[in-house]
């Protein structure tokens, strides 16, 4: 099986861990060891395909990434720029087959639209299992500022992620380098 592959049938599995722990075939102890392990499959699989670093562009308009909680149908996750018509993120179901949440692991869906919207990419399940996608590298600690910031319809800018994104710069030796020329980073439209 190769590593793309791989990668799927890892994220794939956390569908079914719901299924067993609401079935009472699973403590929550299980879970928690059965999906520590998933995450560090899929980050090792991703480890050996990182793309370059890069810069963010220079100047790029604010956007605040908002989750709407809908009883009875999908969450929405939309984009927000003063002056624009708020446009809605494709859920793509890597780690959440229903939907946008902000709630424990699933929120790696939503940590994986935000960013790729942030870096102008295209998020696909081809771009996950590949590992190369900008997207592919931080949406670990990308989702649980998710869980922080989108909770009870809270949003999260664009600054406040290329923020957290430089302060954990120091520790990941794949993350993006802001330009020299730039005070504040922000993110594109």
């Amino acid at each position: 099986m190769n590593q793309a592959r791989q990668i799927l049938q890892a994220a794939r599995l956390f569908y079914h861990l719901d299924d067993l722990c609401s079935l009472h075939q699973l403590t929550q102890q299980d879970l928690q060891v059965l999906q520590a392990g998933l995450t560090a499959l899929i980050a090792s699989l991703h480890a050996t395909g990182r793309c370059e670093p890069r810069a963010l562009p220079e100047v790029l308009p604010e956007r605040s990434y908002v989750l709407l909680e809908r009883d009875g149908a999908p969450n929405r996750l939309l984009v927000r720029v003063a002056g624009k018509v708020d446009r809605p993120l494709a859920h793509v179901p890597l780690f959440c087959p229903w939907g946008f949440t902000w709630k424990g692991y699933l929120a790696r869906d939503t940590a994986l639209a935000i960013l790729a919207d942030f870096w102008g990419e295209t998020l696909s399940r081809r771009g996950f299992a590949s590992g190369q996608p900008r997207y592919c590298q931080d949406y670990l600690a990308v989702a649980n500022l998710v869980e922080r910031r989108l909770r009870r319809g809270g949003t999260l800018r664009s600054s406040d992620l290329a923020a957290f994104l430089h302060r954990n710069q120091a520790g990941n030796p794949h993350s993006f380098s802001l330009p020299s020329s730039s005070n504040t980073p922000r993110s594109r439209t």
